[in-house]
This record gives C-alpha cells, sequence and structure tokens, in this order.
C-alpha cells in the first residue's frame, strides 16, 4: 500500500517555480461544451457599461441576498454588488435591517444581509431574492472552524463570546452547550432563516420543529433563485440568468477558512485538524436534522434545473509538473523522471455515506511505450491529514489509452463524516503524465 504521508511540505513548489519541458500532446476534445456560443448566450442579458465599477441599478428591481453564513455568501456577495451603484446598496450586512425606517429603505435597491427571511420583510415590495444553500453538516463544521480561527486577542478586543465559546469547546462540547444565544447559531440555522430566527410570523416561540420546517419550505418555494454551493460555478451562472445579468468570467472563491491565516495573519490563525467520533457525528446529525430536509429539497430542485451531474472539485495544487490551461479543460503534466503529485487537495469535508471518484489521466504517443505492467501513477483519498486511507489504487500503462484523457473511477466509503478530504494522483515519472486538474464526485445510493 503506497505511503503518501509526506507531501504537505512539498506544497511551495507551484508550476511557476517549475518552467521549462514540452507539454504533452492530448487530444483535448470536450464532449460537454455547451452547443450555444457565448454571443449567444449574451445576447439578452444586462452588460454594465462605462465606469466597470459603476453598476446598473436603475435597471433591476430590488435584490435581496439573504446569506446564510458559510455558503460562499462572501463570493455571491461581491459578485452581485458589482452590479449595483454603490449608492444604491443597503449597508446593513447583519439582522437591523427590521430597525429602519421605510424612507430609508427606500433609497436602496441592493440588499445582502445574514438575516431571517421573515425580517427582511420590512423591505418594501417589490423586491426578488435569491440565497445560496450548503450540505448542513459541512456548513454547521464550516461556521464552528471560521469562529475557531480567529485569533484570541482579535476576540478579546470585540468581546464576541460565542467565538470565545468555539475557541475554548471542543467540537463535540461546544454542539451541547446549554447557551440561548448560542442556540439559534448552532441548531439549524439554515431553517431558521428561511423562517423566523427565533419566533413565527406573529410574533410567538415557535410551537414544535414542524411548524417551523413547515415555514422554511414555504419561503424557500417563494424565493426567487435558491443556489447550491456544491456546485457554486453553475448556482452563479444561473443565478445572473435569473435576474437577467451577465455572467462573470470565472468565479473567484473569498473568504475561504482554510485559507484566511495566510491571508489575514493579523485576525486569523491556522487551524489543527478536526477529527470526527461517533458521538460527535450524531450531534452533528441532531443538529442538523431539519437542516437537511431543506437542503435536500433545495438541491433536488437544483439538479432538475441543471440537471443530474456529479460535484465537481478543482481547487487543487501540485508538487510538480506544470500547469496547462485551455479553454476545454486545465491539467497538470508531468515530465518522464519527474515523480510527485500532480494532483492533491482540497481539504473538503464530506458526510458519510458511499461514493464514487473519478479522476482523468492521460500520457501521449512516446516512441517505445514501457511494458503494461509498468507502475504510471498511484491514486488515492485520504483524509484528517493523511491518518485515514479510504481508497487507493496503483495505475500501470496498461491501464491507460495512450493520446487521450481516461477516466479513472476510485470508489470508497465513509463511516464517519470526513474532513480535510484530499484527491492524489501521485506520478511514477515512469512516462510524460497529464491529469485533469478537476475531480468528479458521485454519491452512491
Amino acid at each position: 500500500m503506497p505511503n503518501f504521508a509526506n507531501h504537505d511540505n512539498k506544497i511551495a513548489r507551484t508550476s511557476q517555480d517549475m518552467e521549462g519541458g514540452t507539454p504533452m500532446r492530448l487530444a483535448l476534445g470536450d464532449p460537454n461544451l455547451l452547443s450555444v456560443s457565448k454571443s449567444d448566450m449574451l445576447d439578452e442579458a444586462r452588460l454594465p457599461t462605462g465606469n466597470p465599477n459603476r453598476g446598473i441599478a436603475s435597471s433591476l428591481p430590488r435584490l435581496i441576498f439573504l446569506h446564510v453564513p458559510k455558503t460562499a455568501g462572501t463570493t455571491i456577495d461581491r459578485i452581485f454588488r458589482n452590479y449595483y451603484d454603490p449608492d444604491k446598496i443597503c449597508p446593513e450586512r447583519l439582522d437591523g435591517i427590521r430597525f429602519w425606517s421605510g424612507e430609508q429603505i427606500r433609497q436602496y435597491q441592493f440588499f445582502s444581509m445574514h438575516d431571517s427571511y421573515q425580517n427582511l420583510q420590512h423591505v418594501a415590495p417589490p423586491w426578488q431574492m435569491l440565497t445560496v444553500l450548503r450540505e448542513p453538516i459541512d456548513r454547521l463544521l464550516s461556521h464552528y472552524l471560521y469562529w475557531r480561527s480567529y485569533r484570541d486577542e482579535v476576540i478579546n478586543r470585540n468581546n464576541i463570546h460565542l467565538l470565545r465559546l468555539a475557541k475554548l469547546y471542543s467540537l463535540g462540547d461546544f454542539l451541547k452547550l446549554p447557551v440561548p444565544a448560542l442556540l439559534p447559531e448552532i441548531d439549524n440555522l439554515t431553517t431558521r432563516l428561511l423562517s423566523g430566527k427565533y419566533f413565527n410570523a406573529q410574533g410567538m416561540p415557535w410551537r414544535d420543529d414542524q411548524e417551523m420546517l413547515e415555514a422554511a419550505l414555504a419561503n424557500l418555494e417563494r424565493i426567487d433563485f435558491c443556489g447550491i454551493y456544491e456546485y457554486l460555478p453553475e448556482s452563479v451562472d444561473l443565478a445572473c440568468r435569473t435576474f437577467d445579468l451577465a455572467p462573470p468570467r470565472e468565479v473567484m472563491w473569498t473568504n475561504i477558512t482554510r485559507e484566511n491565516y495566510a491571508a489575514d495573519p493579523q485576525n486569523f490563525e491556522a487551524l489543527d485538524a478536526l477529527e470526527i467520533d461517533e458521538e460527535t457525528e450524531q450531534l452533528l446529525a441532531l443538529r442538523t436534522r431539519l437542516d437537511t430536509v431543506v437542503y435536500d429539497t433545495a438541491r433536488a430542485r437544483f439538479l432538475s434545473q441543471i440537471g443530474e451531474r456529479p460535484r465537481a472539485f478543482d481547487r487543487f495544487h501540485h508538487t510538480v509538473g506544470r500547469r496547462i490551461e485551455h479553454y476545454a479543460r486545465t491539467s497538470i503534466h508531468g515530465d518522464v523522471g519527474e515523480p510527485g503529485y500532480l494532483l492533491f487537495g482540497p481539504y473538503t469535508r464530506l458526510r458519510k455515506g458511499a461514493y464514487r471518484a473519478t479522476f482523468h489521466l492521460g500520457f501521449g504517443q512516446p516512441e517505445s511505450l514501457p511494458a503494461e505492467d509498468t507502475p504510471i501513477a498511484e491514486v488515492d483519498i485520504i483524509s484528517g491529514g493523511g491518518a485515514h486511507l479510504h481508497a487507493t489504487r496503483t495505475l500501470t500503462a496498461g491501464d491507460l489509452k495512450p493520446g487521450d484523457y481516461n477516466p479513472v473511477e476510485l470508489p470508497f466509503h465513509l463511516g464517519l463524516t470526513a474532513t480535510d478530504l484530499e484527491f492524489r494522483v501521485r506520478h511514477t515519472g515512469a512516462v510524460a503524465l497529464a491529469v485533469e486538474n478537476r475531480v468528479l464526485l458521485d454519491e452512491v445510493r
């Protein structure tokens, strides 16, 4: 069984450090390309003109972004506020809109807030609303880790008690804390934001889970667009089309908990690996019991719009090879005699279940092919910084057809929610090898 545990110290070597060599020639035909041209897709879209920082708010209805924490909301916010003039963007970002007067609210056209559907009714119609949802256990873990990643001095200077609790307690103990102010943040937060965080429409405490769930599902139907975090590029594209906007050329992820330390070390610190045991797994399921119903409903509706498809990961690293970008695909090319990781990452989280990962590898037409039993790559799936090996496969020259990219499937099973999950391809250096910078993931039901 191959041991790949010591590759992290090589992350600093990027494609910019490894110039030279000859790109490997592969057939790059992509059967999944859309049949419509980019000009066709944008004919009816509103395109900002003149100053790129000046938006087009005058031609749009009021737009409200209901920002559920840790759902790529900062990324979504930056994309959509770019279409509006700054003086038409409401400065309220949390849950204070209910204290604004109608006259104050009427001067704005774009609203982006961590607030509930119920409170956002203070914005006078007409308006349209969008939101994005994320797999609930992953979202809750991300929220906990985000709070935990703040430096103590930042928490103490601002006296943020809930973040202090995340720093002081392990995940399992944190999820059991009997703190009234914490409960709505860790117990079915998505459902609460889609209904009313604390009270029902009559201003009374929720009678039971069913009443709150039914309100959230009803409001989900009223929201004009609901994207899915796990399909963020598709969500951004479809959201822009829904509101008659030109989709951005690419989606730039922001506010990524794992990367905040490197970007802002004054406010954030590196996080230790997070282990999930059986008791914590049960607590996570309990705290997301309603959110899972809401998310599954939203996800099914979203996939009915774009068509069933696997989830795609493309935020990878490599320690050797050269990054080659082509309009049809981006790939990492490794030369003969250059062993090392052509692909690893993206350090994601994944709830327990059965899955199938699909990699795409290929090699060119060398003058003399190696023997069919020659190992050319080792593919594996790990989590917890290498503590858990979920699947592994050694590929030989006979496993791949020369001259094109070959799909390589690797099924695996997670008995508990996995953290820091990585998909990895290690090049042996026996042939010139290319790996597509994308891994597809199917859940096997």
